[in-house]
């Protein structure tokens, strides 16, 4: 008689962390133990609801990984409470294979990683990004992990599970920075808070929070306005469930460039 197992979590704590991404499979190192994931694969497929995601520990030997009895099907929120560190990856392209550096304990794409678009069930409109991303043939950003992308409302929208950016580029009516940064901070919501100004290589970046009734997200969306050289002015903002994500809006936000600048 196979023994059953007991999971790390109860069904209890699963929190919805992700959308709805469908199922995968993980060792038990991951799932009864609560070994964090090492390594994180995405196949493609054509079985519904099936993600493509596979996840193990990294430490397992292959007679481990072979026998069946070690893995389990989950949808992929329960692995990513298992191990929320591995949700920014999450919008991968079939093909991309992610491991924890083990001198960083970070997520790095594998050697053998090898994105294919083609076999992506994503719509023509839509598109998954990463890396040095061009917002337009000026502005960039620097897109550490994967995200989804479309348009909406003549705006750029790049998001991954937890974090969701809405972009676009304004024309400012001042020349001097000093007084940009004065009218977006004169237009605010009066209801934001926690403004900050940084300036770096001939760039500022004017944030502040606002918490908005009209958004799903629980945590209060993070502005952010960058200016440079000439009238544009870029505008973000991000909206996102954990306070965690925070920071990584932050860190992204913070890698938008003009070119010419």
């Amino acid at each position: 008689m196979v023994k059953p197992k007991r999971y790390k979590l109860s069904a209890e704590q699963i929190r919805k962390l992700v959308p709805n991404m469908g199922g995968c499979i993980a060792t038990d190192r991951i799932t009864v133990d609560g070994a964090r994931v090492g390594s994180m694969a995405c196949s493609a497929t054509e079985r519904p609801g099936d993600s493509g995601w596979s996840f193990v520990a990294g430490d397992e030997p292959q007679e481990y990984l072979d026998d069946p009895t070690n893995w389990g099907v989950y949808e992929v929120n329960t692995i990513a409470n298992c191990d929320p560190e591995i949700i920014p990856y999450l919008y991968a392209l079939p093909g991309q294979h992610f491991v924890r550096d083990p001198e960083t304990n970070l997520f790095v794409e594998a050697p053998d990683s090898e994105p294919d678009a083609s076999s992506a069930e994503i719509p023509a409109e839509m598109a998954v990004v990463q890396g040095d991303f061009h917002i337009t043939s000026v502005w960039t950003v620097e897109l550490p992990t994967p995200f989804r992308k479309r348009f909406e409302d003549e705006r750029l929208v790049l998001w991954r599970a937890g974090l969701t950016f809405w972009i676009s580029v304004l024309t400012a009516p001042y020349d001097s920075v000093e007084k940009r940064v004065d009218a977006v901070r004169a237009m605010a919501d009066p209801e934001a808070f926690d403004f900050r100004s940084d300036s770096a290589d001939g760039h500022t970046w004017l944030s502040y929070r606002l918490r908005e009734a009209t958004t799903d997200a629980s945590e209060p969306s993070l502005y952010t306005h960058v200016f440079a050289g000439g009238r544009e002015v870029l505008r973000a903002t991000a909206y996102f469930d954990r306070q965690v994500d925070e920071g990584a809006a932050h860190s992204i936000l913070k890698t938008i460039r003009r070119r010419d600048a």
